[in-house]
């Protein structure tokens, strides 16, 4: 019986391992330019809708949304620095995939206006 029990409990620790090894993957510290007002954005039907910000950079686009890997949870007070004109040293993690509409996700900002 504990036999049957440990399998899946091992392959359960490999997986969350490995997810946990590479949540830093694409993992950028940089200074960016907003060039317009950040947009919410939500994509799914009304009972699966998931939502995020778009900040716009001279340096591409980003995301700004909770992130549970990364224990970000303050997107949303977080926006509230990005305005048009800003000046912000970011901490950004993932990659930008445009068929998937996938942007870099913003974990830190200190921005001056």
């Amino acid at each position: 019986m504990k036999r049957v029990l440990l399998l899946p409990v091992l392959v359960a620790g490999l997986i969350l391992g490995a997810s946990y090894g590479l949540k830093n993957i694409g993992y950028v510290e940089q200074t960016v330019q907003i060039t317009r007002d950040s947009e919410r954005v939500c994509r799914g039907e009304s009972n699966n809708r998931q939502c995020s910000y778009e900040v716009y950079t001279d340096q591409g686009v980003f995301a700004n949304k909770d992130d549970i890997m990364h224990l970000k949870f303050n997107s949303s007070d977080l926006n509230a620095d990005f305005v048009k004109g800003a000046t912000c040293d970011i901490t950004a993690v993932g990659f930008r995939i445009p068929f998937l509409s996938m942007h870099k996700n913003i974990l830190t900002a200190d921005c001056k206006k």
